[in-house]
């Protein structure tokens, strides 16, 4: 059984996450609704499928987050890794896409409600949240997993498979990080990079020299992670270096956002 105190400074993260995410998620949703009513098209199955993959990409992230708050707070921290123990996490991460979402299962009835009659041809919104759960759930079997094989060959040193965080298991064990950097991946991080750069684009007080050498870095960004095995380190020292900058424009907050989602993907965490 998890410790009620770790449990306790978990889920008081969880909490804040969530009401950053819900901001950044509604914003995300407006502009994408602006974008094809600009173009005069929203009531149309192209609005409708681009807004129904941002809510399944939702439901990824929060996932993702979730684990990744339950993994930092675990980190360190004397752990029996069991079945009980891996019930509770996915049961975490369940519980909290069930019942702290409602403002996605608001979007996806607006979604439907653009084209009445077509909801039987959309993934239905308990699949989209399904998806989502099933996906970290596989991560925590496989950190868990790793765990258990390495205690039970009497090892100190823990190798542990997820998108971030670490499990130790022991006072005196140490940790393996293994990143897994995936398709999904890759297109949460891409579309932040495409903010971040309108976003720059767009700022007037910005100097031309900061202006330049962030969208250096940003290149070198995208060039990482088109390659067959992304240096994610070197990834989440470019994604700083660009958060850095679009914080302190006061027009980017809805850019900053899609950073501090995509970075999480890669275990990082902007503040």
């Amino acid at each position: 059984m998890l410790d009620p105190k770790l449990l306790k400074l978990a889920t008081d993260r969880i909490d804040l996450d969530f009401l950053d995410r819900r901001e950044a998620s509604s914003r995300e949703f407006a502009e994408v609704k602006a974008k094809f009513s600009a173009r005069g098209v929203l009531t149309s199955s192209f609005a409708q499928a681009e807004i129904i993959a941002a809510i399944s990409a939702e439901f990824e992230t929060r996932a993702l987050m979730i684990w990744q708050i339950l993994s930092r707070v675990l980190s360190g921290e004397p752990l029996a890794v069991s079945d009980e123990i891996a019930y509770e996490l996915k049961t975490i991460v369940r519980d909290y896409l069930m019942k702290h979402c409602e403002d996605l299962g608001s979007q996806y009835d607006s979604a439907v409600s653009l084209m009445r009659g077509t909801s039987q041809h959309l993934k239905p919104i308990d699949e989209l949240r399904t998806r989502a759960i099933n996906r970290v759930s596989s991560e925590i079997d496989m950190s868990l997993h790793a765990a258990r094989k390495s205690l039970a060959a009497g090892a100190s040193i823990v190798n542990i498979y997820q998108p971030f965080g670490i499990i130790q298991t022991g006072s005196s064990s140490s940790a393996m990080f293994n990143q897994y950097f995936g398709e999904t991946e890759r297109a949460r991080v891409t579309d932040a990079l495409d903010a971040a750069e309108q976003a720059i684009r767009a700022a007037p007080d910005l100097a031309e020299s900061q202006r330049t050498e962030v969208n250096e870095v940003i290149a070198d960004a995208r060039k990482e992670i088109q390659r067959p095995s992304a240096n994610v380190a070197r990834l989440r020292g470019s994604l700083v270096a660009i958060a850095t900058t679009i914080q302190t424009l006061g027009s980017a907050a809805s850019a900053y956002q899609l950073l501090k989602s995509a970075a999480a993907l890669v275990g990082l965490s902007l503040p």
